[in-house]
């Protein structure tokens, strides 16, 4: 029963799938905001996520990081997200 459990934790484990939206901006039309540089730490951020075991990154950078764009981004991802994934 054990070894049975055992195997059906590792299976649940093995199927949940990681799911990340990194959105970096460091340029704003706002001329008001100050400069973060949130743009140039998306390439550690996927490093991270990657080395963590996410597979499924969406990143959006700058000009791509629009209202819209972000607001479907979340939209596609909760789509593919199933009960369990991290």
């Amino acid at each position: 029963i054990l070894w049975l459990l055992l195997l059906l934790l590792y299976n649940t484990a093995a199927a949940q799938t990681r799911h990340a939206l990194v959105i970096g901006i460091g340029t704003y039309q706002d001329k008001n905001w100050g400069n973060i540089n949130g743009d140039a730490d998306v390439k550690l951020v996927d490093a991270v996520l990657a080395s963590a075991g996410y597979k499924d990154v969406t990143t959006l950078v700058n000009r791509q990081a629009t209202k819209r764009a972000i607001v479907n981004a979340f939209r596609r991802l909760e789509k593919k997200c199933h009960e369990g994934d991290v």
